[in-house]
């Protein structure tokens, strides 16, 4: 694809009136790009859309780029009518293989330049193998933008699932774009695909967001200059990130912009193996340490559920009290169990997430456990996440890192006189909102003793409490309700009339011959109130 070299230099404020388009011809020319964009590692260039595409070798080109599949006996340099039908038939039978179902459409409305068939094919070419959300395409489908509704075809989900209602796939790709920008980019207000980004702020806040320092200070830009904005976005979006420049900067500052367009260029970012799915693989890596190693993709690898109930694990302690599945390894990914279990994972997740977090699921969990799930689908679902901060962000295991270490000398303990225990990590700060503690008597667990915490450090706690009477005392310390090391730690406290004791052994061997016999004393010194007495026991055997 051409670019003038006045797409790097445009000054004007204001697109003129030759730039005022209608949606139809944005959409040809985005799709024109598109096409372009997709074939250039072929050499291949469509000047026009509606001409180009009759005699099927520029689709058949398309095809196998989009979907890495090759087909063969086509004709490369068809004269005759028959030879045209037979290319365009090819692909329409790959496609309709992939899952894309045609209605009433023959390969002669294609090789005859129907405008609206010729861009309703395009238009479900991206659908499918860029966005991975085909829906069936009849001779009645329209390129307007306000009926967007895909659903993948049951042939090509996976096979366990082939029995489950269409409609719980029915899902837009417009809702999943909004709600992922919109996660993504929680100061900037994006309600459409269409107005919002006529002035280039939107798409430059997302271009920072996914590549920071590439577009920096663009709160600052001025909105009077749509057309500078969105070309400068446009331009740092294909030099940081790669993006090709699929719509042009006059038509994305256009009233009228096409909402298609718009999802076409807006899918080059959350297209599979794309920079959002990098960008989103890397932050709930960091975010959510227990799940990094498992993690490399936004679609196979959240299929069974067990990295979502992670993380939301560590999201809320309250979450998934029941637990849930995690290990797979004895079943077969394509049998009915792994698909069961699967979604029972996903489904108590998604009403944990919902009721707890309030984070409301988009998709059904039978689209989020599909072998072909897009990855906009699962990272539209997951973008709230990223603005969660998990409960314990440095690691997972933090509760067994943290103990409990009685700090008081004195070898008894009486009533009225004050206990100290410390609260210690070694490694970890402790996140001090998570930590729960608790004292209660033995035998009276309705009955919580009163205690003082004094923080030390980040890392270190002090508790005190000073018991009232005699009994064993139980100090229990949570974090997010799992039990830290030495939890529940159990002290006993004297009556106050033993206030001091010495026991001393005389002639005791440790090693006991049980032949043989024993004899040793005990001197036991205590004092009972104001009375001290020295008691002697003579212990013999046999």
């Amino acid at each position: 694809m051409e670019k003038s070299n006045s797409f790097y230099s445009i000054q004007s404020n204001q697109a003129d009136d030759r730039f005022s388009t209608g949606w139809v011809d944005i959409q040809k020319n985005t799709f024109t790009n598109w096409c372009n964009s997709t074939l250039a590692t072929k050499h291949v260039a469509v000047n026009d859309l509606y001409t180009d595409m009759c005699d099927g070798v520029t689709l058949i080109h398309l095809y196998e780029l989009v979907s890495g599949k090759t087909i063969d006996h086509s004709i490369q340099q068809p004269k005759v009518l028959p030879h045209k039908l037979q290319n365009i038939s090819l692909v329409m039978k790959a496609m309709n293989a992939d899952g894309v179902k045609f209605v009433n459409i023959e390969p002669l409305d294609i090789c005859d330049g129907n405008p609206k068939l010729i861009l309703a094919f395009i238009w479900h070419m991206i659908l499918y193998y860029q966005i991975g959300m085909p829906q069936p395409m009849s001779s009645c489908s329209s390129v307007d933008t306000s009926k967007i509704h895909p659903k993948p075809s049951l042939a090509e989900v996976h096979p366990a699932t082939k029995s489950i209602d269409e409609k719980v796939y029915k899902v837009s790709p417009r809702t999943l774009l909004l709600r992922l920008v919109n996660s993504l980019l929680p100061h900037v207000t994006v309600v459409n695909l269409t107005s919002d980004w006529n002035d280039g702020k939107a798409l430059a806040a997302l271009i920072e967001v996914l590549s920071p320092g590439s577009c920096p200070s663009n709160e600052q830009w001025n909105d009077k200059n749509p057309l500078l904005n969105v070309t400068t976005a446009l331009c740092l979006a294909e030099v940081h990130l790669g993006i090709p420049v699929l719509i042009e900067p006059h038509h994305m500052t256009a009233k009228n912009v096409d909402e298609l367009s718009m999802i076409t260029y807006l899918s080059s970012f959350t297209k599979e193996g794309g920079v959002a799915e990098k960008y989103f693989v890397k932050k709930l890596s960091e975010k959510f340490p227990s799940i990094s190693n498992d993690l490399s993709n936004m679609t196979t690898n959240w299929n069974n559920g067990v990295l979502l109930c992670k993380i939301l694990k560590e999201c809320h302690p309250q979450a998934l009290k029941d637990g849930f599945i995690t290990d797979f390894s004895n079943l077969e990914p394509e049998s009915h169990f792994y698909i069961q279990h699967s979604i029972s994972n996903i489904n108590n997740a998604f009403h944990d997430a919902k009721t707890l977090l309030d984070i409301q699921p988009n998709i059904s969990p039978e689209l989020f456990a599909a072998k072909n799930v897009p990855a906009l689908a699962v990272m539209s679902y997951l973008s709230p996440f990223l603005q969660i901060t998990p409960r314990v962000v440095e690691d997972p295991t933090l509760a067994s890192d943290i103990g409990i270490q009685l700090t008081t000398q004195d070898p008894d303990h009486f009533p009225d006189s004050r206990i100290s225990f410390r609260i210690v990590s070694l490694k970890h700060q402790i996140p001090t909102k998570d930590l729960a503690i608790k004292i209660e008597k033995q035998g009276h667990p309705r009955m919580e003793t009163g205690f003082k915490t004094s923080w030390l450090n980040d890392k270190e706690c002090r508790v005190d409490f000073t018991p009232e009477d005699a009994g064993v005392y139980v100090l229990g310390a949570t974090l997010q309700g799992q039990p830290i090391k030495n939890s529940p730690f159990r002290l006993e406290v004297l009556s106050p009339h033993f206030k001091s004791s010495f026991v001393r052994l005389e002639n005791f061997d440790p090693v006991i011959d049980s032949q043989e016999g024993l004899e040793f004393v005990v001197h036991l010194k205590r004092s009972i109130g104001a009375l001290s007495c020295i008691i002697e026991v003579f212990v013999s055997h046999p």
